[in-house]
């Protein structure tokens, strides 16, 4: 009796299971509306503040090196009546990278729904300020760095 040979595994599904694993924030990004992918490509811990185009605080995340999020509005429709402002905006968005530190990092305005946002692609310095160093003194006991020597 002849065996049938069953292929282990095709190269049509590996295809598209990457297809779906790399495509899948950048399509839901597009269908959650006034969503937005952010994405830190820097080597250091950023939080991602994301504003709308008045200025208007929408939101935050923070961010490992090289992590991926898609963030989106998730408002609800509201019947909102404002007499001094009929058309209300909250796009184009501004996203603004800070480092742990609260220092700036960089900063992209226009963004657009459906945008990749990435920390180095913005404007800015690009540069983290490492956290101060801790010394032991003889006791054990930590100490900051820039606190140890005073000028008489």
């Amino acid at each position: 009796m002849a065996k049938k040979y069953i292929p282990a595994f095709s190269t049509d599904i590996l295809l598209y299971i990457c297809l779906i694993l790399f495509t899948t924030p950048c399509v839901l990004s597009a269908i959650v509306p006034g969503g937005i992918n952010l994405l830190n490509d820097s080597a250091f811990p950023l939080t991602a503040v994301i504003q709308g185009a008045d200025g208007t605080f929408l939101g935050q995340a923070r961010f490992k090196p090289g992590e991926q999020l898609s963030w989106a509005t998730n408002f609800d429709p509201t019947k909102f009546h404002s007499p001094s402002a009929p058309n209300v905006s909250m796009t184009p968005y501004t996203v603004v990278w800070k480092c742990t530190n609260g220092g700036f990092y960089s900063t992209c305005s226009g963004v657009s729904p459906g945008s990749l946002v990435r920390a180095n692609a913005c404007e800015g310095v690009y540069y983290c300020k490492p956290p101060p160093k801790k010394n032991k003194n003889q006791q054990g006991e930590e100490q900051d760095s820039s606190s140890d020597s005073e000028d008489d």
